[in-house]
């Protein structure tokens, strides 16, 4: 009789074969084995979100990540284990108030990557999220909308989005 094989709850492997995997303590590996790709996956990040930082950054704050528990890091990658994107969330308390989840960064490739993988890493971020009593998701982008802001004069820079977690 063959033993039963634990289920790695961090990983979802979607009909297309695309991977979702979380990374977590002692999986630094990961990022070593792909850090090349990450390197050029991570200056297309900062280009197309307009925002500050170096790839070599990037991939710091994603090994940093590894070790924290309020902190949490997906690779999406293809069938074959080729790299298309990656993600960094964080748990967050403001005031008092309940734990929300912060994407600060999502990336996957532009024209590789099947239109599903976009909703399918949020609700794995979410799961994550849920798992710590978070009760939202929140990600910014640089698609801005001014808003009420343009009459003082504020050009807007991104534009933040919240998801509920729970009670879908």
């Amino acid at each position: 009789m063959l033993a039963e094989m634990p289920v790695d709850t961090r990983l979802t492997v979607l009909p297309s074969g695309v991977r979702i995997v979380r990374l977590g303590v002692g999986d630094d590996e990961w990022v070593r084995e792909y850090e090349k790709i990450l390197t050029i996956a991570a200056q297309d990040f900062l280009t197309r979100a307009q925002q500050a930082g170096t790839p070599e950054g990037v991939i710091e704050e994603l090994r940093d990540a590894l070790a924290q528990a309020h902190r949490a890091v997906w690779f999406v990658l293809q069938a074959d284990y080729r790299f298309l994107g990656f993600a960094l969330a964080e748990i967050v308390w403001e005031f008092g108030a309940p734990p929300r989840v912060f994407v600060q960064a999502a990336y996957l490739y532009p024209r590789r990557t099947p239109r599903s993988v976009l909703a399918h890493l949020a609700q794995a971020i979410r799961a994550w999220g849920a798992t710590l009593g978070a009760v939202s998701l929140d990600f910014q982008t640089r698609r801005p909308s001014a808003g009420a802001w343009r009459r003082v004069g504020a050009l807007p820079v991104a534009t933040l989005y919240r998801v509920p977690i729970g009670d879908d």
